[in-house]
This record gives structure tokens, sequence and C-alpha cells, in this order.
């Protein structure tokens, strides 16, 4: 079984909003919040490189990543995968959904790009998020403050 690598990032702005996509993947009824998330394509992109892509692609945003979120790992689909997250802070904050043809290109299905305000974030249901892993990901960092230095991962461009 071959592992897929995700990265997930949590991106906030200079105003400590926290920035979330309403998103509807094909197998989920209702589109949901969600962090910004994607693939590590095996193309010599760093994760960290790949992070600071899909927020470009998912919201028109360019972000500084500042912290690790931690690694989840989940079995399913009949497909291992693997998702480092991260902690960025937005270099801009109008965040614009890209429009349809350009998701379609990347099987999207984006509706909404939104700043929450840290206390509405956490008011959220876990039923409002489109994955377990999203609300532990949020609950961990602005809740519970769990983050740790980038440097915990050692990603060199070539060994």
């Amino acid at each position: 079984m071959k592992a897929q690598i995700k990265v997930g990032v949590l991106v906030v702005n200079e105003r400590s909003e926290v920035l979330l996509i309403k998103e509807k993947p094909p197998n989920i009824g209702q589109a949901k919040w969600n962090i910004i998330k994607g693939t590590h394509e095996d193309n010599g992109e760093t994760i960290f490189e790949t992070a600071i892509r899909e927020c470009q692609e998912e919201a028109s945003i360019d972000v500084e990543l500042t912290h690790a979120l931690g690694v989840y790992l989940y079995d399913g689909d009949r497909r291992f995968r693997i998702q480092f997250n991260f902690l960025a802070v937005a270099k801009n904050s109008k965040a614009i959904v890209p429009d349809k043809d350009h998701q379609e290109l990347r099987n999207e299905n984006i509706s909404e790009a939104h700043w929450f305000r840290k206390e509405e974030v956490l008011k959220l249901e876990k039923s409002d998020y489109l994955s377990e892993i999203t609300y532990q990901v949020i609950q961990g960092c602005l809740k519970d403050g769990k983050k740790y230095p980038l440097e915990i991962y050692n990603q060199p461009h070539q060994v």
C-alpha cells in the first residue's frame, strides 16, 4: 500500500483571525469548514513548499510558515495517509476563492473563504468541520496551544 502525503495549514492574519474555507467533496452531502489542505506531489517540492502553494491555490493567500502543528496518520479508502500540519501567518488578508474552472482542474469544490475570530472558531461544533483531523488541528492549536518549532521537520531538497 502506497502512502499519500497531505499537508494542512491553519492560517492566521495580523488580527489573529483564522482563515477557514467552506468545501464540499464529492462524498459529503453538504459543504463544511476546513483548513487549507492538499496533496504533496512527488515533483521535488518540499512539504513546506506544498503548504505555501496550497494556500495560494485555495485562497490566493501568501503565507509564512511559523510552526508545526503535528502529524496525523490515518488509514482509509484503501490508502494510508500522512498529514503534516502547519501554522502560518498570512502576508495578505484578502482571501479569494478560485474560479470554478481552476477548481475543477484540481478536483476541488470551495465555495467560501472566511476570516473568523478565534472565539468564533472555538464555538464551531465538530460536525461543522469537514474532518475529525481538521477539528483536532484547530482545537490543539487554538484551545490547547499545541505548536512546535518548524525545525522538528528536516527536509533537505536533495539527500
